[in-house]
């Protein structure tokens, strides 16, 4: 007897095999043997992306290109970026700036769905533009954080994002 239940492309796929043994003198099920197999999807053909080029197509100035470029050096495999006090005075350091003055620049690259705050100091980056680590989480990271472009008539482009919990 063989179930297969097969869900959309970004899922996963469960095939569930159950082998029956039987007695052939008494018809009797005599042993159940059950193989199940989870496979996940193959990792999508991908084209690298620069950060210079993904903050030219989101419009982000060249201050928030910076900040972005050093706060995912601290990205996770769990796609978590957390900026401790000492890294975020660095990050002050090297770009010459106040912590207010990162904190607005987090705060608009969050406002234009590239990551997300998850409080304190720790940001989610949005797996859909970066991640980290094996295939199988990077998934699972999708499914929780949903991102929406929109390109209006007039050839604005608008970015939503929110995560999904």
């Amino acid at each position: 007897m063989n179930i297969t239940e097969r869900t959309d492309s970004k899922k996963k796929v469960l095939r569930q095999n159950i082998t029956e043994v039987i007695d052939r003198e008494t018809g009797n099920i005599t042993q159940e043997i059950t193989d199940i197999t989870v496979q996940f999807p193959q990792e999508p053909a991908y084209v690298k992306i620069y950060i210079d080029n993904l903050c030219a197509v989101t419009k982000a100035p060249d201050s928030l290109k910076d900040v972005l470029f050093l706060i995912l050096r601290k990205l996770d495999y769990d796609g978590y970026i957390a900026l401790s006090t000492r890294y975020r005075k660095e990050i002050c350091k090297l770009l010459g700036i106040k912590d207010g003055t990162l904190r607005n620049r987090l705060y608009s690259l969050s406002k234009m769905g590239i990551i997300a705050s998850c409080g304190g100091n720790e940001y989610q980056a949005n797996p859909n533009l970066f991640a980290r680590g094996e295939w199988k989480k990077i998934i699972e990271q999708r499914r929780e954080f949903e991102m929406r472009i929109k390109y209006s008539p007039n050839g604005k482009t608008i970015i939503t994002t929110e995560e999904i919990k």
